[in-house]
This record gives C-alpha cells, sequence and structure tokens, in this order.
C-alpha cells in the first residue's frame, strides 16, 4: 500500500502529519475548518458557499477565503502535486496521496472488515480513531457549519460505537482490557446504561466490589436526574451477570436504538436516499446525494430533532421498503423520502423535487411537497432545495409531536393551546394581536404556572400590546422572563424570547445578551432565536453581525409573511441608530407593508424621516405614532425601550421630538 504524504486527522481534534510527522497548523479556526469540509465533502464547492458557510459576517468575506486558501496551499501541497485546486469560482482538494482519518474508521467499520478484524487491531484502532470530529473547533456565527459538523460527528460515533462493540465481544475473557473498553463507550454516550453495566462487570470480575457499586450507584443516580428509565442492567452487572451488547456483523443503520431517548428531543427523523427518476437517473444520483447531505445538515440545527444521517440510511432499497418496519429498525418518528426528475422546457433543464415526511408508526403521510428548480446552478440548487425542505417539515414535525406526545408530562395540552394561539395572534403584529396574544399566554399560565415558553412570550405580548403601565407590571415582566429563562433548558425559542423579553423590559444586557447567544448556538437555523439575538445586538450599537442575522432570519423563516414584519422592523431599528436614515424609512415602509401599525416601525419611520429633514413625511407618521400611543415619549413602553449608548436614546428622542410626538 503506498504511503499517504500528507495526512489530516480530523478525530479528537485537528492535526496534519506530512511523512509522519506532525506539523504547525495554522492558529485560525476557520482556516482550519475550511480544509476539514473540503476533504471530507469530497467535492468541488463554490467560493460563495464557502464565504456564506464560514466567512459570512467578515468585512470582506472573499479576501478571508483567499486569506486561508493561501495559508493551507504549503501545508497540502507537493512540488509535483497540487492538492489545493482553484479557480475563479470553484475550489476543491485533490486527495491524491492524502490521508483521512474518517477514512480509517469508516473502512474498518464496514462489516466484513470489522466481522474479521482481531481484538488487537480494534484495541489499536479505537485508541487512535477516538475523539469528537473536530473536537474543539467551535466556529461562533457559523451556524450552517456547525451543524456539518454535528451530523458528521453522529456519524462518526456511531462507527466509533461499532468499533467498541465488537472490541468488547472480543475480550470477553480479558476483564481488564474489557474495562477500559467499556469506559471508552460510556465516554461515547454518557447516558448508555449497557456501558456502564459492562464497567461494573468487569469490575467485579476484578475483585473490585466497592468500586463496582460505587459506579451503578452514581449512574443509576444521574440517569434518575435525567428522567431516563433503567432496564436493571446494573443490578445484573453487579451480579456479575454477562452484558450483551450488538452483534458486530448487524448493521448499525438497520439497528433498534434500546437507548432511552434523550427528553429534550421531539422526534427521530430518517432521511432516506432520494430517488432520481428518468433516462439518465442513475447518472444524476450524485445530485440527489447532495441535496440529502444538506436537507439533513439543515434538520440538525434543530435540537429538538434527532436526525438519523444519510450514511446511516444508504443501504435501504427505496425500491421495495415497508415503511413501518423501517421507522420501528431505525427507531425513527417520521421518514424523509423523496424523488428528482429532470425535464426540458425552452431549452432550459428543470429538476422538479418531490419529497414526503411519513409517519413511522402509522405510514401515514404527514407532509408532502414539491420545488422546482433551473439546472443553471447545481449547486444552488442543492442549498435551496435543502433550506426549503428543512423549513417546510421541521414546523409540522414539532406540531404534530407536542401536540400529540404523552410522555412530556409537565406541558398541559390545553394550556400548549392556548400558547399556539397566543403565537398565531401576536405574529400578526398589531396592537389588538399582541392584546389577543397576551391573553392566551395568561390563560396557558393560569392551567400551567411553569410553563416556559408562555413565561417567555408573555411579557414580550403585553409590550407590544401597551399593557404594562406601573412599575409593579414590569417588574413581575422581568420576573416572567428571568424565570423563562431558567426553565428553558435547550428550547431556543424559549430563551430568545425570555432574552429579548429582559432586555427590552429591565434593559439587562448583562442577563440578556448571553441566553440570546445560547439560543443561537442551540439552534442557528431558527428565526425567532436569529431575530431575538439581532434585535438586542442592534439596540446594544451593533449594526454589521444583527443585519446578518436579520438577513439570515429573513432566509429561513418558514413563515415569511407573519414574521418579516418584525424582521423589518428589527432592520429599521438597527439602521436608525447606526444613523443610516434612508435606510432606516424604507424598513419601516417594509415592515408597515406587511403589519400596518407595527409600533416599533412606526417609531423607527418617524425618527428616520425627521433625520432626514423631510419634515411632511415626519409629521405624517408621527400623527399616526401619536394616535397609536397617544402620550407618545410619555408613555412607559417607550421610556423602558432599551439603548446600550445613551447618547442613541437622545437623539433618536430628540428627532421624534422634532417631528411632533409629544412626551
Amino acid at each position: 500500500m503506498t504511503r499517504n504524504r500528507v495526512t489530516l486527522r480530523l478525530l479528537g481534534g485537528f492535526a496534519i502529519e506530512r511523512d509522519g510527522r506532525t506539523i504547525s497548523v495554522p492558529s485560525s479556526r476557520k482556516t482550519r475548518a475550511l480544509l476539514a469540509y473540503l476533504a471530507v465533502t469530497g467535492r468541488p464547492q463554490r467560493r460563495e458557499r464557502l464565504c456564506e458557510l464560514l466567512f459570512e459576517l467578515t468585512d470582506d468575506p472573499r479576501g478571508a477565503l483567499r486569506w486561508s486558501l493561501a495559508k493551507l496551499r504549503p501545508l497540502v501541497d507537493d512540488a509535483d502535486v497540487t492538492r489545493l485546486v482553484a479557480d475563479r469560482d470553484m475550489v476543491r482538494l485533490n486527495r491524491e496521496g492524502l490521508g483521512l482519518d474518517l477514512d480509517d474508521l469508516r473502512a474498518l467499520a464496514e462489516d466484513a472488515t470489522l466481522a474479521t478484524a482481531d481484538a488487537d487491531r480494534l484495541e489499536a484502532a479505537v485508541e487512535t480513531l477516538s475523539g469528537d470530529f473536530l473536537e474543539g473547533s467551535v466556529i461562533d456565527h457559523a451556524p450552517e457549519f456547525s451543524a456539518w459538523v454535528a451530523a458528521v460527528r453522529e456519524d462518526c460515533r456511531a462507527q466509533q460505537r461499532r468499533l467498541i462493540e465488537a472490541l468488547i465481544e472480543r475480550l470477553e475473557n480479558a476483564p481488564a482490557r474489557r474495562l477500559a473498553a467499556g469506559r471508552r463507550l460510556v465516554q461515547l454516550d454518557p447516558f448508555d446504561e449497557g456501558a456502564y453495566a459492562i464497567c461494573v462487570r468487569s469490575l467485579v470480575e476484578l475483585g473490585r466490589a466497592d468500586e463496582a457499586a460505587s459506579l451503578a450507584e452514581s449512574a443509576a443516580a444521574a440517569f434518575r436526574r435525567e428522567r431516563i428509565g433503567l432496564s436493571g442492567a446494573l443490578d445484573a452487572a453487579l451480579r456479575g451477570a454477562p452484558v450483551a451488547t450488538q452483534p458486530a456483523s448487524a448493521s448499525p443503520s438497520m439497528q433498534r436504538d434500546k437507548r432511552p431517548r434523550d427528553a429534550r428531543i421531539v422526534a427521530t427523523v430518517a432521511v432516506l436516499p432520494f430517488r432520481p427518476m428518468g433516462e439518465e437517473a442513475e447518472n444524476r444520483r450524485w445530485l440527489a446525494d447532495g441535496i440529502i447531505d444538506g436537507v439533513a445538515d439543515a434538520l440538525s440545527r434543530y435540537t429538538m430533532l434527532r436526525i438519523l444521517a444519510p450514511g446511516a440510511t444508504a443501504s435501504i432499497d427505496r425500491d421495495d421498503f415497508d415503511p413501518v418496519a423501517t421507522a420501528s429498525a431505525l427507531s425513527a418518528d417520521y421518514l424523509l423520502t423523496g424523488s428528482l426528475q429532470l425535464s426540458r422546457s425552452g431549452g432550459e433543464e428543470q429538476l422538479r423535487i418531490r419529497y414526503r415526511l411519513i409517519a413511522g408508526t402509522s405510514a401515514a403521510i404527514a407532509w408532502s411537497g414539491m420545488l422546482e428548480r433551473s439546472m443553471s446552478d447545481v449547486f444552488a440548487i442543492q442549498d435551496a432545495a435543502a433550506a426549503e425542505i428543512a423549513n417546510a417539515i421541521e414546523p409540522k414535525i414539532a406540531s404534530l409531536r407536542l401536540v400529540a406526545s404523552t410522555d412530556q408530562p409537565d406541558v398541559d395540552l390545553v394550556a400548549y393551546d392556548y400558547f399556539l394561539r397566543g403565537l398565531a395572534s401576536g405574529f400578526r403584529s398589531g396592537a389588538k394581536d399582541y392584546g389577543a396574544a397576551a391573553d392566551a399566554f395568561e390563560k396557558a399560565l393560569e392551567i400551567a404556572p411553569d410553563f416556559a415558553p408562555a413565561l417567555a412570550y408573555l411579557p414580550w405580548a403585553q409590550g407590544m400590546a401597551f399593557r404594562l403601565q406601573t412599575a409593579q407590571d414590569f417588574t413581575r415582566a422581568i420576573a416572567m422572563a428571568r424565570q423563562a429563562i431558567g426553565l428553558a433548558g435547550a428550547d431556543a425559542r424559549t430563551l430568545a424570547m425570555g432574552a429579548m423579553s429582559l432586555v427590552f423590559l429591565g434593559q439587562d444586557y448583562a442577563g440578556g445578551l448571553p441566553a440570546a447567544d445560547r439560543a443561537l448556538k442551540l439552534n442557528g437555523n431558527d428565526p425567532v432565536a436569529l431575530i431575538s439575538a439581532a434585535w438586542i445586538r442592534a439596540t446594544a450599537g451593533e449594526y454589521d453581525m444583527p443585519m446578518a442575522l436579520f438577513a439570515r432570519a429573513a432566509d429561513l423563516s418558514p413563515l415569511p409573511e407573519t414574521e418579516n414584519g418584525n424582521i423589518h422592523a428589527g432592520r429599521a431599528m438597527c439602521c436608525l441608530i447606526a444613523g443610516r436614515y434612508a435606510d432606516a424609512r424604507h424598513w419601516a415602509d417594509e415592515a408597515l407593508a406587511l403589519s400596518p401599525g407595527h409600533p416599533s416601525a412606526l417609531f423607527s419611520g418617524t425618527a428616520a424621516a425627521s433625520g432626514l429633514g423631510d419634515r411632511d413625511d415626519a409629521q405624517r407618521r408621527a400623527t399616526l405614532f401619536t394616535r397609536l400611543i397617544p402620550t407618545g415619549l410619555a408613555s412607559p413602553i417607550v421610556r423602558a425601550l432599551p439603548f446600550r449608548r445613551k447618547a442613541d436614546r437622545e437623539e433618536i428622542f430628540a428627532l421624534l421630538r422634532a417631528a411632533g410626538v409629544p412626551g
């Protein structure tokens, strides 16, 4: 076998080896992430796509990409082999003479190879191929890249688990080595009762009974804290009973996951291969693969969903499969299937994509859709299709699972129904709508006082409906926002809205900004999280980042006709604070076109017209604003508006007074 001149190691961190020796790597995380993405995806990437993925928030994304490519070339290229290939539009990595530890992991985890590997070989592989993919290489404000990393990590963990389980089977008569392998399994999945049981049994056999009992007790306590049921495996292991592992010869894609589900996960979705149709179907399979990769990446951003990546479902025969049996084998609540068909229209090739979301227990079609795109830009098709499909089905899954759920005793379904009614009213963005939303949220809390989403949204609705008049009103609303953040857990939307209420009613940036950022890290694809973080950063005096977040929210919002009113109003406020009055008036008008009477849009539009010196327009807008809020700047909710810089507040209020707003 020819030895690779360059080896890229991405498990457990990031390292590059040249001729067997580790070399220095760039300190820039984005530069290292760029090389990892090119190596693992294995296909050419558009420069625009790479800029969006990693450099979107920099002042010069293309310049940042060029800088990173320049840093990488001397690390991977040889005198006789150019591995980093780039032209004006595309970038790719030539894998000739370049090794990748992920390839070694995948090759060894294959059924045929795994069945013949002995304990020594597996033990060495477990040691060298351990650790998370790109461990410690978090990229802030790069949600799409983070989602891709999460999907690759899931695949790698499944393959690492196969190696460890196969090793444990071969160590039946070697308890010390089996203990080490069991601990590896615990590190891989801290909530796997079977992994702890293997360690406990190994300790018992080694004569370390006290240590075994202590481990069993601490593991059981951790499961109880997480409300995860126990199967009795720990007690059996204390008695020295063997602990069964999954057979190494079984395909992991068809094994039923016996572990208790994480209580935070709403549903498990298996993304099945999309089927190319037509005469050139086989020649278009790469296009189908690219689309389902993108769909899996996009769905993985929703932390309440557990996504089985395409690699785990590739062996399923789409021509003859039983949806219920397949869902059961994969432990999936839903199956996402689809087909691609090419046609010609007016001399241009068109792609039609049909997709279906199938309920795993009944085989009923929960959702279906179709989209058509021109084949003029293949990579743009893949990106757009992935985003559109993910944004269509995620709200449907969340709604179906939360309303029908029987394993969430803390949420009364009547309270949840009132909460949904409140959302439907509030996002229409009129003063009466906000009042109806507040009423619905109040009723939800009467039924379920600790229902965190209602606690987060109620202060926002009360403020927008001008129901907060006294100091006591504000104190109660701020307390609810703090309580919502404390109860939110991994619920990105509750965190985001709690943060929004905390900042806008209590001007608490110290408590609100970290909560908003945490919501983005939990789910960088959620429009509510994006909008809330953008509003908070805008009032803090930032411009570039909030405008980028608003733009991203507009692209990802599954409900553009309702949510975009708030997005455009946020853009208007951001531009107003930055002194860009023409842009502020433009975005205020865009918001008012979608949501007539939007309070924030009237506020920003009036101040912007005044700042532009357009006296007639400013007075017209001031009349509308005063009609909505008769006390003008003296209104408690207007006085409470947060501006981190005192000068911003003074300047904007002066513009409003000049336009004729009282107070």
